[in-house]
């Protein structure tokens, strides 16, 4: 944790938890290697991971647990809250999240998400930063993001909104700041090359006007995107 000077380092196979921000500002390391047996990725574990030189991180299909502030192997949705795992991690070199077939979790266009009961992407955990797409259309059936999951993706410029997502208050930031935005606001944070979000016709719950998200009938204003 905030180890500016660690460049390497090489963790047994045996390893099962990567705990909260285990790695955390260690701004000098290199890669991200996960062990092949492991079960859980505490939230902020590589948070500003930024040197990082990973185009490509891949999950073990061991994993149960991604997020929270400690690990439940029987409760993989325990404690969602304050997720930002890979948040400013390889910034300028990540493309891509890869993993093999998982129980709770897969990967879709390279972006990493959490599965619903039927198997469909259903909460966006991290969209890697360095993707060079500039439109991401996220899958229709996405009911939620992680906080911070999309923050840092400079190349993006718009986002069309899953039907499904519903915009809500978010309790992701720090205690002093909790509440201060919703989900949506939170996903992307300030850093960011959105521009954009669009709803899509079909949306019964909300509509977008000059790349801004509104509530259906126009009079609620959740969301406008900061080029930053």
């Amino acid at each position: 944790y905030q180890n500016s000077k660690v460049e390497e380092v090489i963790l047994p196979d045996k390893m099962v938890s990567i705990s909260e921000f285990s790695f955390e500002k260690c701004t000098s390391l290199t890669t991200i290697n996960m062990p092949s047996k492991l079960q859980y990725i505490g939230m902020a574990a590589f948070q500003h991971c930024s040197s990082a030189q990973n185009t490509k991180i891949t999950i073990p299909s061991t994993i149960k647990q991604i997020g929270g502030t400690s690990y439940d192997p029987n409760n993989p949705d325990l404690n969602i809250v304050g997720t930002n795992i890979f948040y400013n991690a390889a910034t300028n070199n990540l493309q891509s999240f890869e993993m093999e077939e998982n129980e709770h979790f897969k990967v879709v266009d390279g972006v990493l998400y959490r599965k619903d009961s039927e198997g469909n992407p259903s909460v966006m955990i991290a969209y890697p930063s360095a993707k060079q797409d500039q439109k991401f259309i996220m899958p229709n059936t996405v009911v939620d993001a992680y906080g911070f999951s999309l923050s840092r993706a400079f190349n993006l410029r718009e986002i069309v909104l899953s039907d499904n997502f519903v915009i809500r208050q978010s309790q992701e930031e720090a205690p002093e700041n909790s509440g201060w935005g919703n989900n949506l606001s939170i996903m992307n944070y300030i850093y960011s090359g959105v521009t954009t979000i669009t709803c899509n016709d079909t949306n019964e719950n909300y509509m977008s006007y000059n790349g801004a998200v509104y509530s259906k009938d126009g009079k609620t204003l959740y969301y406008a995107p900061m080029l930053s």
